[in-house]
């Protein structure tokens, strides 16, 4: 079984150098709103909003694509005050642009993937004769799944008036977790 290692202290080490996510009010708070903090700050009215982005190659799916980015977003002049987060695009017949757009806020990210290795344990380890389905979903409704009936299926679900489901090949998954790795990675060092 594969570790997570030292990340925490990896990004507790980041914080205390002054480079993490400094949020206002509640950012860092899950939300329940399914409205990730990160969107909240690009989407709010009345304000200017630098958005940072460094993205990463999309990743093939059945129909369609789904790529990773890193995103810093912060008023004029509080660049100290930044939110950190990743976005997932969708990009899929039935789901693009902004509909497709998917935020993780940072506290999510390593939940994120953890749920991704653990997707992939249950594909690889699941008994037979039976059947098994396990999936993940973020805040703001992107999902990631497995079902297992004679052979592994993974999936992904996005869209926010529009849902689709498309398959992603394994390998995908494990490309995809990658690039989450990779995304997270520039969020504190670049």
């Amino acid at each position: 079984m594969r570790a997570f290692p030292g990340l925490l202290a990896g990004a507790l080490l980041v914080a205390s150098a002054g480079f993490a996510q400094t949020a206002p009010d509640d950012a860092d708070a899950p939300s329940a709103s399914g409205v990730s903090a990160i969107r909240k700050l690009l989407e709010a009215p009345g304000k200017v909003v630098i958005e940072r982005v460094r993205g990463l190659d999309p990743v093939q799916l059945d129909s369609g694509t789904v790529s990773v980015s890193a995103i810093g977003a912060f008023e004029p002049g509080a660049e100290e005050q930044r939110v950190l987060g990743l976005r997932i695009d969708l990009r899929t017949g039935a789901v693009s642009g902004a509909d497709g757009q998917h935020y993780l806020d940072v506290h999510e990210i390593e939940a994120f993937l953890k749920g991704i290795f653990l997707l992939e344990q249950v594909a690889a380890e699941s008994p037979a004769g039976y059947e098994s389905e396990a999936d993940y979903l973020t805040v703001e409704g992107f999902r990631v799944g497995v079902t297992v009936r004679s052979s592994p299926r993974f999936w992904i679900e996005g869209g926010h008036e529009e849902r689709t489901r498309t398959g992603i090949s394994r390998d995908n998954v494990a490309k995809l977790r990658q690039r989450l790795e990779l995304a997270r990675t520039r969020l504190f060092t670049e």
